[in-house]
């Protein structure tokens, strides 16, 4: 009986010391990251220029962004991390909501950064936004900035890049595109904030299509048709490929997935001249739910197959949820 209740006394104390130990790191690590975001805060206080204050705070996420660890890091602090956001842990050993978004931030994850840095805008009672922005090539998730006067300014955490026409006046992303269209080069419209910064997106700024926060995002495809069956991508488990290939026939490098993968609702519309046939092989079995289409299509595991009309469209429609990686893409004539 006397080893019995010894027992349940050292069961009761090891699960003493790790509720502590657990939330003495969750206390550290919610220390350092405040402490650390409230000096950038403190110190742009003393900025009265507001486009002074926004390029610090983007160039402060850039940073942090570029120093981030990978989702899958094995380093202690990324474990700890982890532990503490698991949902099964009571309420005060999680870390706090307030916190979820410096925590969240991800090395290789556009969507973190710029939750982040909305982050840091909103601790300056700076209201903000993410923006979806696609290219003919890329896609690119931004944040837009309202400001006093009106409208945004254009913000890219995860490029270390802001919008700022010659270097002096910041401006919004439909600026920015109209700049380009007008004829301005992407580098007079786009500004580095760090060597290391990567601009490369916005040559192709003229001829993107974007949506503001909460707001649906429309894309128009002219979709190609041969002779023979074009072939975007190999089955190979991966989507990179299928984005690389429809690059190279002027397809938009947004069509390598199905559901929601970005913030916005996207309506992606494929035109076809002739009676064609589309088959999407996902990586893995299709979910119900995450996508709307015009035309239904067949569906066999993880293939989908759509049989388009002569002179129809086909309109995919992402719903919240999940998203599916798209392996490959066969486009066919009937």
């Amino acid at each position: 009986m006397k080893s019995i209740k010894l027992l349940i006394i050292i069961i009761v104390i090891v699960g003493a010391v790790g509720v502590i130990g657990l939330f003495g790191a969750k206390q550290t690590l919610e220390k350092q990251a405040s402490e650390k975001v409230a000096a950038m805060i403190d110190e742009n206080a003393q900025q009265e220029d507001l486009q002074t204050k926004l390029v610090n705070t983007t160039r402060f996420a850039y940073k942090q962004y570029k120093t981030a660890e990978k989702k899958d890091s094995k380093s202690p602090v990324a474990l700890m991390k982890q532990v503490l956001n698991c949902k099964k842990l009571p309420a005060f050993l999680r870390l706090s909501e307030e916190m979820k978004d410096v925590f969240g931030l991800q090395a290789g994850s556009e969507e973190s950064a710029a939750h982040f840095l909305v982050y840091l805008l909103k601790q300056q009672e700076l209201e903000s936004g993410i923006w979806t922005i696609i290219s003919p090539k890329a896609t690119k998730l931004a944040v837009g900035v309202k400001v006093d006067a009106g409208g945004y300014k254009y913000l890219d955490p995860a490029s270390g890049v802001v919008a700022m026409y010659q270097d002096k006046i910041m401006v919004g992303p439909y600026a920015a595109r109209y700049l380009m269209v007008d004829g301005a080069d992407y580098q007079q419209v786009f500004v580095k904030l760090d060597e290391n910064s990567d601009i490369s997106f916005y040559k192709d700024f003229a001829h993107t299509v974007m949506a503001p926060p909460d707001m649906p995002l429309y894309v128009n495809l002219a979709a190609p048709v041969f002779d023979e069956p074009l072939v975007l991508g190999a089955v190979d488990g991966q989507s990179q490929d299928v984005a690389e290939a429809s690059e190279e026939v002027q397809l938009t490098a947004y069509i390598d997935y199905i559901g929601q993968k970005h913030g916005g609702n996207v309506h992606r519309s494929f035109y076809f001249t002739d009676a064609t046939k589309m088959t999407m092989i996902l990586t893995k079995n299709y979910t119900l739910g995450i996508l709307d289409a015009n035309i239904e299509p067949q569906v066999e595991g993880n293939k989908l197959v759509f049989n388009i009309p002569e002179g129809e469209k086909l309109t995919l429609e992402d719903l919240p949820g999940a998203y599916i990686p798209v392996d490959q893409i066969i486009i066919e004539r009937l």
